[in-house]
């Protein structure tokens, strides 16, 4: 079980496996805050709980539109 959990985990990031051990035990097993940890979502561990998964999901593509989107002001020619 921990090693499908461990691959999920590899698969959207570029953590090694030792990582992900450390991550886990810090988040107490919880794959979707290690990944949040790992894109910088800051999310508190006793919120995500009582989070619904539509929220998170909302806030993830969130914070992914603001790390990518470029205005063409910043963007460097």
């Amino acid at each position: 079980m921990e090693e499908e959990v461990i691959g999920k985990i590899q698969r959207q990031t570029d953590m090694t496996k030792s990582e992900i051990r450390e991550k886990l035990i810090e988040f107490n097993n919880d794959p979707m805050l290690v990944i949040q940890s790992y894109l910088g979502i800051k999310t508190n561990q006793k919120d995500a709980k009582t989070l619904k998964k539509s929220d998170i999901n909302k806030e993830m593509y969130k914070q992914f539109r603001d790390k990518l989107y470029i205005t063409p002001e910043k963007q460097r020619y």
